[in-house]
């Protein structure tokens, strides 16, 4: 989640792997661009209107776990404008073995990065 002048309240990994997200009976599949502890930012031409709840599943890079979590649209970035069209999810709902393993793959790809 974005803060002020771009501060940012948990470290982000950039990203682009498949996600499937969910709101009633709409299933949608897309890119992820970048994931923190705090939630991600999902790449689309369509976004969800703001404080949409969505179901999320999605693997990250180099792990085996199928997260599969409760996510609502807290800003969006529309087609036509400066920044890549899109939509930035916050984590409802995720369990205290998700988030840990998340923060632990998220260390490991930022790690990376920065090499």
């Amino acid at each position: 989640m974005t803060l002020g002048n771009e501060q940012r309240v948990h470290k982000r990994a950039i990203v682009k792997v498949e996600i499937t997200f969910k709101t009633g009976k709409q299933l949608m599949t897309s890119y992820m661009h970048n994931v923190s502890c705090g939630g991600l930012f999902i790449k689309t031409d369509k976004p969800l209107p703001l404080n949409t709840e969505i179901v999320l599943n999605f693997r990250l890079p180099n792990s085996y776990r199928l997260f599969k979590t409760r996510g609502l649209v807290v800003w969006v970035s529309p087609p036509g404008g400066k920044k890549m069209p899109g939509i930035g999810v916050q984590f409802r709902e995720m369990s205290e073995e998700d988030a840990d393993y998340l923060e632990k793959v998220i260390e490991k790809l930022t790690e990376l990065e920065s090499d």
